[in-house]
């Protein structure tokens, strides 16, 4: 695509690159300078080569042809239309997804509930049973179609989030990218 773009004339172009083009043990923050100086994360490494080209490529082009070709590595992106699935989700989606039932619960809403549930996907169990506790917790009444996927949890308002809570991140609503 770049060499495309190159011999239709476009002397400008912008590369979005990813944070996963950064080795998996990167320090942090992570710095520009950090690139190629590790093994990226397995999960990632296709992808992060492809991009890692990319940049090489936009590089290349501008020694060669003396294009403006640049390359910028957006932090972790979210927005509309983003994977909101409560089972394999990035982060910020997930805690989007937690959370937003984990209100509407809070206020006894079960109806926008089951339908944050009909657009998004399925709600698996556990969270099921956490918003049952929330939606207990709060005096409102707990539907058949809830409470009866599992017990209700013991521990109150609270919602289960992944991981250690130790990473950092930056976060950058897709929108506002596409603006800037």
């Amino acid at each position: 695509m770049i060499e495309a773009v190159y011999r239709s004339g476009v002397k400008d172009l912008l590369f979005l690159g990813s944070s996963c083009i950064y080795p998996r043990l990167a320090p942090q923050p992570i710095k520009e300078k950090d690139l190629l100086t590790g093994l990226l994360e397995p999960t990632n490494e296709p992808y992060a080569i492809a991009r890692i080209a990319g940049i090489e490529l936009c590089e290349s082009f501008n020694r060669q042809y003396g294009t403006r070709y640049l390359s910028v590595m957006p932090t972790n992106l979210y927005g509309p239309d983003d994977n909101y699935d409560l089972e394999n989700s990035h982060v910020l989606p997930a805690l989007i997804r937690k959370f937003h039932p984990g209100k509407i619960a809070a206020r006894g809403e079960w109806d926008t509930v089951f339908e944050d549930e009909a657009t998004l996907g399925a709600i698996p169990g556990d969270i099921r049973s956490n918003l049952a506790a929330i939606a207990a917790f709060h005096g409102h009444a707990v539907p058949e179609a809830i409470s009866a996927r599992g017990p209700i949890a013991g521990y109150g308002p609270a919602m289960r989030i992944w991981g250690t809570g130790s990473p950092k991140r930056e976060f950058l609503f897709s929108d506002d990218l596409a603006d800037a």
